[in-house]
């Protein structure tokens, strides 16, 4: 079955912590896998093939990479006037997220819509 009212999240800085040397000029999900691809590309291509076709890529700080990466979303099929992709950067005054409740909570005109 298709899931045709679900939204996929992703936290694209998730873990970041881990691989400092990587993410010190860009987040753990545009860190390259194998050449072309980023991290990003397999949460993303999961969520499609499931069906997901509105989905929301939050961002913490030095988003830049990413979203020269996925643009539009194309690649993925994301690119549409119903749903598709959303890049999500930070909306609170500190431009950092305390914890991933406070992150949700920040983007929940997002998730309400």
């Amino acid at each position: 079955m298709r899931g045709n009212n679900i939204m996929g999240i992703i936290f694209a800085n998730l873990h970041e912590d881990l691989i400092s040397q990587l993410t010190e000029v860009r987040i753990m999900g545009a860190v390259p896998f194998g050449g072309k691809y980023r991290m990003i590309d397999f949460p993303l291509s999961n969520m499609v093939n499931s069906g997901i076709n509105k989905v929301g890529v939050l961002t913490k700080s030095n988003y830049q990479s990413i979203m020269d990466h996925v643009g539009t979303g194309k690649a993925w099929d994301l690119s549409r006037k119903q749903g598709g992709l959303f890049m999500l950067p930070p909306f609170t005054d500190k431009n950092e997220y305390a914890n991933r409740v406070t992150t949700l909570n920040s983007i929940m005109p997002f998730l309400k819509n």
